[in-house]
């Protein structure tokens, strides 16, 4: 968490907006206390006596033991009871685990480079969920196909598998370009599908998975989940986009139409720090691991109450 928010990891930081103070920076370290509630806390300099706790907590926080390989335990971050103390369930592999939904994939058939229902339908749930908001350039598609190693382990069938791998890539790239999704093609595709590859049957085996096709959107990369509920306890909402009816696309959740204004939206614009919608891309607060501008708005309002001045804007 504190690699994750810190401006040694972000990159971002906030410079002096008044006049002939612009050399004047505040740069974020996140430093985060915890404590066994569940035992007594330490002594306070000059008691004489254990307290039920060692100071005010921020947010009590039940951990689960889960594997370190688990990020689907399902964490959340609740409300506030009347003493401000919040409340997170997560698993104890969500603080090293990441969730990888900005990598989606689809499979084929043995031996078929042609896309079945089930492939479609799936395309379909992904051309939504991937929209970009209007006017938005949208997140970049790197499509990646496979081919499993049956007729493989000589020149001309590794030759073949890896024909097919392409083959399947090129089927999926032509989907996400030319189909129709509730009257909508995927936004921006063409420009959006920066590479479009195969590799064979390259690291793949004989079962169903190895006749796949990757689909990475903004490099694919994953989010871990102790990071991003961080941003819940600073009192952030998420940014990814549902369907809000819940019918249709491949993320669920408490998001909200893309393109939508969150409720963080109106704070984050007057604070100068741009607009927050919901989108399916690399933000901390939506489905990747980059904290940008608008997520440092609890950091920023707490810049102004301790240096007394609201002269602040995030340095360029």
């Amino acid at each position: 968490v504190a690699g994750a928010w810190a401006s040694a990891g972000t990159g971002l930081e906030f410079q002096s907006s008044h006049a002939g103070w612009e050399a004047q920076l505040a740069r974020v370290k996140v430093v985060v206390n915890t404590q066994n509630n569940t035992a007594p806390g330490p002594l306070p300099a000059g008691s004489a006596t254990i307290p039920s706790t060692a100071g005010p907590t921020h947010c009590n926080a039940t951990i689960y033991k889960t594997p370190d390989d688990n990020s689907d335990f399902g964490a959340a971050v609740g409300g506030r009871d009347a003493s401000g103390t919040g409340t997170l369930a997560m698993g104890s592999g969500q603080t090293v685990a990441h969730g990888h939904l900005l990598q989606q994939e689809v499979g084929f058939k043995r031996g078929s480079v042609t896309l079945d229902d089930d492939a479609k339908s799936k395309l379909q749930n992904i051309i939504f969920s991937f929209q970009s908001p209007s006017a938005g350039a949208g997140t970049s598609i790197d499509i990646v196909g496979h081919a499993d190693t049956t007729g493989g382990g000589t020149p001309e069938g590794d030759a073949k598998n890896q024909e097919i791998s392409e083959k399947r890539a090129a089927a999926v790239a032509d989907y996400l370009r030319e189909t129709r999704v509730g009257g909508n093609n995927l936004v921006n595709a063409t420009a959006r599908i920066k590479t479009t590859s195969g590799v064979g049957s390259t690291g793949g085996g004989t079962d169903a998975r190895s006749r796949r096709v990757d689909i990475r959107f903004a490099g694919g990369g994953g989010q871990n989940t102790a990071a991003h509920e961080f941003g819940h306890m600073l009192g952030l909402d998420d940014q990814y986009a549902v369907d809000p009816a819940g019918v249709q696309g491949v993320v669920a959740g408490t998001g909200g139409a893309v393109g939508a204004a969150t409720g963080d939206d109106a704070r984050t614009t007057a604070a100068g720090l741009g607009n927050s919608t919901y989108e399916n891309n690399d933000n901390l607060m939506s489905l990747g691991n980059t904290v940008r501008a608008p997520h440092y708005l609890t950091l920023k309002e707490a810049l102004h109450t301790v240096s007394g001045s609201t002269e602040w804007k995030m340095k360029a």
